[in-house]
């Protein structure tokens, strides 16, 4: 599977499993291919793939984080991508477009974060399910 389809595959497979977002980004390959992949791609994959956009929606509106990206339907052709709380709002009209503004910003936002199993230096193994 190639990078661009493991990102946009991202929240079905975290729905599916007991893994983080942040452990499935990096196993996508997107920190080794970040400068190659372009909205166009990723909004290319979505429109063949028209059931991803759903997903990215849910995944937006069931995150809980204090700030962050995020992902809005507010009408059939009025979408919204911003960063909570204080962040500049895009507007589309193109779903597939939409969709791929926030999956790029969002999946630089959890690329550049620590890993969260990161104790004092230590990092904790622990054994993921269907492994």
């Amino acid at each position: 599977m190639n990078v661009v389809a493991n990102i946009c595959e991202i929240p079905l497979r975290f729905k599916a499993g007991n893994v983080s977002v942040w452990i499935l980004v990096n196993e996508s390959g997107y920190r080794e291919s970040s400068k190659v992949i372009s909205v166009e791609a990723v909004s290319s994959y979505l429109a063949e793939h028209p059931h991803l956009v759903k997903a990215w929606l849910l995944y937006s509106d069931d995150k809980r984080v204090s700030s962050g990206w995020f992902l809005a339907e507010r009408a059939a052709d009025a979408f919204e991508v911003g960063h909570y709380p204080k962040g500049k709002t895009l507007s589309f009209s193109d779903r597939y477009r939409a969709c791929a503004e926030f999956i790029i910003r969002e999946v630089g936002s959890v690329s550049n974060r620590e890993d969260p199993l990161q104790v004092s230096g230590d990092i904790v193994n622990t054994p993921r399910s269907g492994k």
